[in-house]
């Protein structure tokens, strides 16, 4: 082998390590933080770097998971004296249209809003012509702004203000049980199920497999009144919207 083979075969070698090290990826809690502008060239010693690289994105990650959710605490927090629902998410606002029962106040929009996506157009276009046709007004809003107003919850560009859903009180469904269709009579009892992250992903199975009541032993908040639990906003967003067709009722002595 000449020299000038060699010296191609060194200078692969070099850019392949490049390259790996440029994009090498840490995964911390099945999140994926790319590496970027990681240059360092193949020597002994290159492990510490990647050591404290790991270290400082696992410290980075930390902080900024407690700081999003102080700030959404804070938001659910406020909302349990509030009177408005704050809906966001695409999914949440089409649901809401589409079940037409609450009043709504107003829709916030996304000054750079991009409707022309092929994913979500349908809904877009659906949510849109249903405005116009209720003549409801729509406020365009930069996306920080949104973000501030709740909590950073993730939002899709669009945010409705509306009226809050109530749960029901278990008496009132022993009233008029005799009432109900005898075909699909799924009745879910969450007991001890207190996360709306849970509480939601459950929603979204009873909705797909028919069911139309679910039965929640909800702990009182603040200022609460013993028969107005509010179903709560992160409810209706992680139900990707299936929560808003089902019936809620509350009930203790589970």
């Amino acid at each position: 082998m000449n020299k000038k083979c060699l010296i191609k075969y060194i200078i692969i070698i070099l850019l392949f390590c490049l390259i790996i090290n440029r994009y090498r990826t840490v995964n911390i809690y099945n999140n994926e933080y790319k590496i970027k502008n990681n240059i360092c060239f193949v020597y002994p010693y290159t492990h510490k770097y990647n050591e404290k690289r790991n270290s400082y994105l696992y410290a980075h990650y930390n902080r900024n998971n407690s700081l999003i959710n102080t700030r959404r605490n804070n938001f659910l927090d406020k909302q349990n004296d509030n009177v408005t629902d704050y809906i966001y998410g695409l999914n949440s606002v089409y649901s809401v249209l589409k079940k037409n029962e609450r009043t709504i106040e107003e829709v916030i929009v996304n000054k750079n809003i991009k409707l022309n996506r092929k994913i979500h157009k349908q809904n877009y276009e659906y949510i849109f012509e249903e405005l116009k046709k209720r003549n409801v007004s729509i406020k365009y809003m930069e996306k920080y702004k949104m973000n501030e107003l709740v909590g950073g919850f993730p939002h899709n560009d669009i945010i409705m203000k509306t009226n809050y859903r109530y749960m029901n009180n278990y008496k009132d469904f022993i009233k008029n049980i005799k009432q109900l269709p005898n075909k699909n009579n799924i009745f879910i009892c969450l007991h001890d199920v207190y996360d709306n992250m849970n509480i939601g992903n459950v929603c979204r199975s009873i909705f797909f497999f028919g069911g139309h009541t679910i039965f929640l032993k909800k702990k009182k908040k603040i200022n609460e009144k013993k028969n107005t639990v509010k179903i709560d906003t992160p409810i209706l967003h992680s139900s990707v919207g299936s929560s808003e067709f089902l019936n809620f009722y509350h009930i203790n002595n589970m």
